[in-house]
This record gives structure tokens, C-alpha cells and sequence, in this order.
């Protein structure tokens, strides 16, 4: 029940594009959430980006390690940039802005598991905030032990020579809910860090008393 209420003021307000009929937040299966329209507000030709690949990529390497050119070469051309080309080099911008949609599903015979919402970035020279609007639900209502909603932030910056770049950020903004059946993330968060490009990497979680299931968005929709 808490859920649903959640899920009505939701609609009304701060994710009101999730929600153009009362049957988009309707209990269903988990292939029918996958199945699930864009909301409005997201263009059909918006950018996606695939966020298991970039994931794969910065697990391998620690802040100040160089990555391989190849996988350098992979994040420069589908991170986030925190700064604009103007043809002589790199112009930083003061308060650049990217909106960002994603959602994405999970589930065993103990839980199902959806992720779904916004975050909305905005990129200073140094100290950067990014605005969380998202939840994880338990899509059959259970009320489990323990569920997560959180999201890391990688900056990238030049590191060795010839355009390399690595991490310079890498930090993590959880939200845990105990004995729930969803869970909210809805805050402003602080980060810092000169960066050249960055990643977004959500994720919920459910842990259910014996084990536990991640739930990742195979996509990210840039608006």
C-alpha cells in the first residue's frame, strides 16, 4: 500500500511523465514493466548509452590508473561531457546541464525488482551536483528485508600521455530502506572534481533475508 502512495504523488508531481494513465504504475509482471512506453518527456531520438559496457570498463581500473587506449577511446565517445569543444582546445562551461532517464528490471522466485526514474546533472568547473529522482520497487508488492537505491558518479580526467584519460571521481550515493517494498531516492548530491567526461551508474537492489538481486538499466536515455 505504502508503495502505491508513492506511487500516486509520483505521478502527480515530480514524475508526473512516468505516469500518463493510471495503468502505467498498475501492478503487472516483470516483462510487462520491461515492456513499458518512454515517458513523454523523453524524445524518441534521444541519445541512449550503454551502461553495461562503461560499467565493465571502470570495474577494471582504480582512480589514477590510465586505462588501454581502446577503452579509453570507448569512454571518450559515450560518457557525459563536462566541457564543450570550441575548435582551439577545451572550453569548460559553467553550469552545463544533462537530464537523464533509465529503468530497468530484475527478478528470482524470492524477488522482482524494478529500477526506473531521472537524474538531473549540472556540471561546474570543480563542485557539481546531481538531482535524484528514482526508485526501486518491489513489483509484487512483497515487503522485503532490505532495498537499495544508489547510483555512483565516474569522473574521467587526463591522466599519462597522448589523450589518455582514468577516474578521478568515483563515488557512490546510496539510499537504504529497510523492511520495505520500495524505496526512494529523491535528493540533491554533492560531488567534486575537475573532470573531462563523466558517467552515471544507478542501481538498485533487493536483498530478500538469504541472498539478493542488483538491478541495472541496460539503458540510458540523455535529454
Amino acid at each position: 500500500m505504502l508503495s502505491k502512495i508513492y506511487k500516486t504523488v509520483l505521478s502527480i508531481g515530480l514524475l508526473t511523465s512516468l505516469a500518463t494513465t493510471s495503468s502505467v504504475f498498475a501492478e503487472s509482471s516483470p516483462k510487462e514493466v520491461i515492456n513499458k512506453p518512454l515517458p513523454a518527456n523523453v524524445p524518441i531520438n534521444a541519445k541512449k548509452t550503454d551502461l553495461k559496457k562503461i560499467t565493465e570498463i571502470v570495474e577494471k581500473y582504480d582512480i589514477g590508473v590510465p586505462f588501454s587506449k581502446e577503452d579509453s577511446d570507448y569512454i571518450k565517445a559515450n560518457s557525459l561531457k563536462a566541457s564543450a569543444s570550441s575548435g582551439q582546445g577545451i572550453n569548460i562551461q559553467a553550469l552545463q546541464s544533462k537530464n537523464l532517464f533509465f529503468r530497468g528490471v530484475n527478478w528470482n522466485n524470492a524477488a522482482s525488482g524494478e529500477l526506473n526514474g531521472y537524474l538531473y546533472n549540472t556540471i561546474n568547473l570543480v563542485n557539481h551536483i546531481t538531482k535524484s529522482n528514482f526508485y526501486v520497487d518491489e513489483i509484487y508488492d512483497k515487503y522485503q528485508p532490505k532495498i537499495t537505491a544508489s547510483f555512483s558518479v565516474v569522473g574521467y580526467g587526463a591522466i599519462g600521455s597522448d589523450g589518455i584519460i582514468g577516474k578521478v571521481v568515483d563515488q557512490n550515493f546510496p539510499v537504504e530502506c529497510a523492511n520495505a517494498n520500495f524505496c526512494m531516492h529523491n535528493k540533491d548530491n554533492y560531488w567534486s572534481g575537475y573532470i573531462l567526461n563523466y558517467s552515471i551508474l544507478p542501481k538498485g537492489s533487493i536483498n530478500y533475508g538469504y541472498g539478493e538481486i542488483d538491478i541495472s538499466p541496460g539503458e540510458m536515455y540523455e535529454f
